[in-house]
């Protein structure tokens, strides 16, 4: 082998790592940097991302807690119905459950939630006073408050009738009174209290429901009508008392 060619060879045993600097060798790191730089940018554009994730959940979070609140608002507005105009409980006399006479006077001075019933109803009225039940559990200690029950359907809701129908929703006769008498007593006092009795229609051979079967009236300490009730709802019974709270508030100023 001629010196030549051995010194090439020994040249190229040694490898690149001995070659002198170019240009081209510097590429590699020139390429290194410019994946550094991309990582970096890639990084900022990840967080940006992210911020720009939880900016939206945020408002989206905003605006669901705002939609949902105006249909709490919405419901709770129509549940709880304000009385225009002036309806207020008349002198009336009328039999309860227990065959005692019942009058105006019974009632004064106290708070009164009123509802209509029918004892062969098997739909709306049931579920109302079952909300008058919980009701009548949460003003157990009140003594300024009575649940009164008064039958649209006098014909059928003897006492006797009335009083095992009332039973059966554990009603107190001393804070919950079911009333009945004769129609052409009944049906006139309906429409004197503001639950219209033009809106009710009894078939001459069962009742059925109506749409004021499923109102609750509360009544101030004068006897005056001031808020309707969705019977229905779960949150009447609350409602109730927490209405009660403010027209007490209202009087103490």
């Amino acid at each position: 082998m001629s010196e030549i060619t051995q010194s090439r060879y020994q040249l190229a045993s040694k490898g690149s790592l001995d070659l002198p600097a170019t240009p081209e060798n510097h590429r590699p790191m020139a390429s290194s940097a410019e994946g550094t730089i991309s990582n970096h940018q890639q990084d900022s554009l990840g967080r940006s991302r992210q911020v720009f994730l939880w900016t939206g959940a945020v408002v989206a979070l905003i605006t669901l807690s705002s939609w949902l609140s105006h249909i709490q608002q919405t419901q709770q507005h129509e549940m709880t119905m304000p009385v225009k105009g002036c309806h207020v409980i008349p002198d009336f006399n009328l039999i309860e459950r227990n065959g005692r006479r019942i009058s105006r006077t019974n009632l004064e001075n106290r708070f009164v939630i009123m509802n209509l019933v029918f004892t062969g109803c098997d739909s709306a009225c049931l579920k109302v006073n079952l909300r008058m039940a919980e009701l009548q559990s949460m003003i157990s200690g009140v003594e300024d408050a009575v649940l009164v029950s008064l039958t649209v359907d006098p014909r059928s809701d003897t006492p006797e009738v009335l009083n095992r129908f009332a039973t059966r929703f554990r009603a107190d006769p001393n804070r919950w009174l079911f009333l009945t008498g004769e129609k052409t007593a009944i049906y006139p006092l309906i429409d004197q209290i503001g639950l219209h009795q033009s809106a009710i229609s009894i078939p001459a051979s069962h009742p059925s429901d109506f749409k004021d079967l499923r109102k609750v009236a509360l009544f101030d300490k004068q006897g005056a009508l001031r808020f309707h009730f969705d019977g229905l709802d779960r949150g009447m019974p609350a409602e109730v008392v927490q209405s009660m709270v403010r027209l007490r508030t209202n009087v103490q100023r």
